[in-house]
């Protein structure tokens, strides 16, 4: 039995651009899952205490805690793929090594809106490359604990 060795085709533009686009709208839907979660726990905590009940307390502090570490968590990893994103727009746009995508393609425009709902610039050919690295967003590190990785 003889196998031919499989040949790299260039990756599908169009397909990445999917693939990219929906991780960055599961991330964000992750992130406001987790924050409301977290209020829901602090009320349920707040109300059994109210209440006077002692039972589960600790348990429910416990989940609120991990719900709490997951935010931050689940925060980095939607700025790194909206990062990616907008790189992966910016090349598209700018139609490197004849890549291009027209501006009205379906999952550019999406991916252009899930950019703009998070505030980040929609990435499109300025003609200036980012060599200077003056157009990286800034990395906030707070709400991170000393020696935790982002």
């Amino acid at each position: 039995l003889v196998t031919m060795p499989r040949t790299q085709s260039k990756p599908d533009p169009e397909k990445q651009l999917m693939i990219k686009t929906k991780a960055c709208q599961r991330l964000a839907k992750e992130a406001v899952y987790y924050k409301k979660e977290a209020r829901e726990n602090e009320a349920r905590i707040a109300q059994m205490k109210a209440d006077g009940t002692t039972d589960g307390i600790k348990q429910a502090e416990g989940v609120l805690s991990e719900t709490m570490q997951m935010i931050p968590h689940s925060e980095a990893n939607l700025r790194k793929n909206l990062a990616e994103l907008n790189d992966l727009v910016k090349k598209l746009v700018g139609g490197g090594g004849g890549d291009g995508i027209d501006a009205d393609n379906e999952w550019m425009v999406a991916a252009n809106s899930v950019l703009t709902e998070h505030g980040m610039a929609v990435g499109q050919k300025d003609g200036a490359d980012d060599a200077e690295g003056g157009d990286e967003p800034a990395t906030s590190v707070d709400g991170l604990a000393e020696g935790e990785a982002f």
